[in-house]
């Protein structure tokens, strides 16, 4: 059963004919709203304007159950490379566009084309999960909010490294202050894969398991793991969609690997580790 206004009631009851379109609100984690319709033409709905792709966008059957169950559905995002404003949604979702977003689903109905006063019926809801690139464009499995319930309990565990996300409340530590910026080098031929310092900073190792993003050139935007830091260059754990070139501008922030030893002690930090270096046995843990 799903909501729906008292005019868009007494027009169903009355049999009036209608078109449909399906609306597409995708929050992203910078907070930046991306709004797509199925339909053929923009629509102005609520105050937003919708791209209208067609068949450009297409989603799964869903079902809805009276379980603890996760709903997904899959939505398919086809390009030419141009009709996302410009762009190609396919570099774009290989750049991070989509990780974390938020994705909602409303149906429009209009006894007009365009004409969106009847309003909307919220359909569907959920964060993106797996997202696949083809030739066509992406598939996006989406998941149900409840998906929340099937994190591991208790949050806090025995573990041997510190349970503290890096810069965290926890952590303590200012992300901004251990964040360098830099530019891409001459060592070698810059990859999709690695770059080389254009000026070697004091202990480039620290920057392992930290995130670059590009700030200039065909990767301006792009953030990656770092899985590779020594004074030639930086490794990324997943290429970028095009090699960016000597000189393109890029920041980066210094990795932890959570163990006191290791980066407790880097940053001088110690005070705040939450790890457990003696772990009782399991039978005796509780």
């Amino acid at each position: 059963m799903r909501a729906a206004n008292a005019t868009l009631i007494s027009a169903l009851l009355a049999r009036t004919p209608m078109q449909r379109a399906n609306l597409f609100n995708f929050q992203l984690l910078n907070g930046t709203l991306l709004y797509l319709t199925d339909y053929s033409e923009n629509l102005t709905v609520n105050g937003n304007l919708y791209i209208g792709i067609g068949m450009g966008i297409t989603r799964s059957n869903w079902s809805v159950k009276n379980t603890p169950d996760v709903q997904t559905m899959t939505l398919k995002l086809n390009s030419n490379g141009t009709d996302y404003a410009g762009s190609n949604i396919k570099k774009l979702i290989h750049n991070g566009l989509l990780d974390g977003a938020v994705i909602t689903m409303y149906t429009l109905f209009m006894t007009i084309p365009g004409n969106a006063s009847l309003g909307t019926v919220l359909i569907y809801g959920g964060s993106a999960s797996t997202i696949t690139l083809d030739a066509l464009g992406a598939s996006i499995i989406v998941k149900g909010d409840n998906v929340l319930m099937q994190q591991n309990m208790p949050r806090n565990e025995y573990k041997l490294q510190c349970i503290h996300k890096l810069y965290d409340s926890g952590c303590t530590l200012s992300k901004a202050a251990y964040t360098i910026t830099n530019t891409v080098g001459s060592g070698f031929t810059p990859t999709v894969n690695q770059v080389a310092w254009g000026s070697v900073p004091s202990n480039p190792q620290y920057y392992l398991q930290g995130v670059i993003t590009f700030t200039s050139g065909v990767a301006s935007g792009s953030s990656r793991t770092v899985n590779a830091a020594s004074s030639s260059g930086l490794g990324f754990s997943y290429p970028l969609y095009a090699a960016p070139a000597v000189g393109d501008t890029f920041s980066v922030y210094r990795g932890c690997d959570h163990t006191k030893s290791g980066g407790c002690t880097s940053f001088g930090n110690t005070q705040h580790f939450r790890g457990f270096l003696s772990i009782p046995p399991v039978e005796t843990a509780l």
